[in-house]
């Protein structure tokens, strides 16, 4: 415990204000400097330009239409004009909401500064869901009102106001309608949110105001899922019935969702040759630990669930996982992997949170142990990963502006229109950026993926990855090589030309 004044009040106030604002110049920056990428490019050129009533009954059954992030994009893109910062401004917003409810929500579990400095730095300082809130996807958007609604549930949990309630009824839907991965959290938070409202009211119950005040909290819960499910229904029937859910993992939730996860939050940074399963098996560990502590306290709090936070919002993320798990058994939806899994970090971070300040009062010298090298560890980790050129998960996407601009020295120096074919692998991003800067003298190639020399070796210029190298070296040479190695971007030999 820091016991000075002073270093405290650094700790808990003025650092975590510091590294939000520091954190928040990052995401405005990675926002302006990074080409759309390949998702990004659909959203805003084909979902957001759609009629808003063809948006909301998905006209096109394409998981990519992320509802109201993709509402989002057109009312700023309407207002703004279509470019990267616009698109991404819904995104950009969200990360003030999540930083602000992070810091309010880790103030309400602790008052201890390290702990608190701890739950800032293990909530936010994850380099891949940094990533998402600089781009024009539904993920980052949906985890801000995701934390929101855990907020207000930790208030209606300590004050039992039924208007905590419906704050909390309301973010959890606006999370699942920006992201319909995320029914998987709220399925479990509005089970739980119910059995503790009646828990509550039956525990404190006055025979004449029991009835009423559990029903309306029921009642608030009942209306909330059945909006969101008016709201749901056609689209989630229609990627059914198009058969849209079979992008993730069929190999279990360890493999699928744990492993995915944590590579991308490793983002590449290597410490001794550790990867993604020798860290899994730390962190099954530690949440085991997490587990057994909670039910230490539910159990002193005679499993009474509003008396104990620390199980509530265990078993919202263990909730979460098994309601995946069930998904996958009874209606053959895979597991989620990656980015669709993102918002599960967030529920296991709050739980390092409450365990962090439970271990502190039972252990004093934890925040020495515990607190502060997990603290200097995530810090360091985000600094290793931070960039301003790529983000992991569309990482071939990073040149884009590159091959744009050594085309433009191409144009300047004949006056002659720009003939360019690609790598499905690099079409959205590039043909973004061309429609959306007017760049009229580029003239790329329809989108294919297969290679059909008869058409494909027409253009002067080639956007290649490694592996088409062999079938385009007799009639290109290289002009940049891009990626280490990994992409090419090819122009016509002059006796080719000929």
């Amino acid at each position: 415990m820091i016991k000075n004044e002073k270093l405290s009040f650094l700790f808990k106030t003025v650092f975590p204000v510091l590294l939000g604002i520091l954190l928040m110049v990052y995401v405005v920056a990675r926002a302006i400097l990074l080409p759309i990428t390949h998702d990004e490019s659909n959203t805003c050129l084909t979902y957001s330009t759609m009629s808003i009533h063809d948006i909301v009954t998905y006209e096109r059954p394409i998981p990519n239409n992320h509802i109201l992030n993709t509402l989002l994009v057109k009312l700023s893109a309407t207002l703004f004009g279509m470019h990267p910062f616009a698109a991404r401004l819904p995104n950009i917003l969200g990360f003030s909401l999540y930083f602000t409810m992070v810091f309010l929500f880790i103030r309400k579990i602790t008052a201890d500064a390290a702990v608190t400095f701890f739950g800032i730095c293990v909530m936010v300082c994850n380099p891949y869901l940094l990533d998402f809130f600089s781009l024009a996807r539904g993920y980052a958007l949906s985890i801000s009102f995701m934390m929101t609604a855990l907020y207000f549930s930790l208030l209606f949990l300590e004050k039992k106001k039924n208007i905590h309630l419906a704050w909390s009824v309301l973010f959890s839907m606006l999370a699942v309608y920006t992201n319909f991965t995320t029914l998987n959290f709220y399925a479990a938070f509005i089970g739980l949110l119910g059995i503790a409202s009646f828990q509550f009211n039956w525990l404190q119950h006055i025979a004449q105001k029991l009835p009423k005040k559990l029903a309306w909290q029921w009642f608030i819960l009942f209306m909330g899922s059945l909006l969101l499910a008016v709201a749901s229904y056609i689209p989630i029937t229609k990627m059914i019935a198009t058969n849209q859910f079979v992008y993730w993992g069929t190999n279990g939730f360890y493999k699928d969702t744990v492993l995915t996860l944590l590579y991308a939050s490793q983002y590449n940074v290597e410490y001794f040759n550790l990867h993604a399963v020798e860290f899994s098996y730390l962190l099954i560990a530690i949440i085991s630990i997490i587990i057994l502590s909670a039910a230490w306290q539910f159990f002193k709090e005679k499993m009474v669930l509003y008396k104990c936070n620390q199980m509530f919002f265990l078993l919202v993320f263990i909730g979460s996982i098994i309601v995946n798990m069930l998904q996958f058994y009874l209606v053959d939806t895979p597991y989620l992997t990656s980015r669709t899994a993102l918002f599960f970090y967030p529920l296991m971070a709050i739980n390092f949170v409450f365990f962090a300040e439970w271990l502190r009062g039972k252990w004093s010298a934890s925040i020495v142990f515990f607190s502060i090298p997990l603290s200097i560890f995530a810090l360091i980790h985000l600094i290793r990963a931070a960039n301003f050129t790529y983000c992991f998960e569309w990482w071939y996407d990073a040149d884009t502006y590159k091959v744009i601009n050594a085309l433009e020295e191409e144009h300047q120096k004949t006056a002659k229109p720009i003939m360019l074919n690609c790598s499905w692998w690099f079409y959205p991003s590039l043909n973004f950026h061309l429609v959306t800067e007017h760049k009229d003298w580029i003239e790329l190639a329809p989108f294919h993926q297969d290679f059909h020399p008869e058409t494909d070796l027409k253009y002067n210029y080639y956007y290649s990855t490694s592996d088409d190298i062999k079938l385009l070296v007799a009639e290109y040479d290289t002009m940049l090589s891009l990626g280490w190695n990994s992409r090419f971007l090819m122009k016509k030999k002059e006796a080719s030309k000929e």
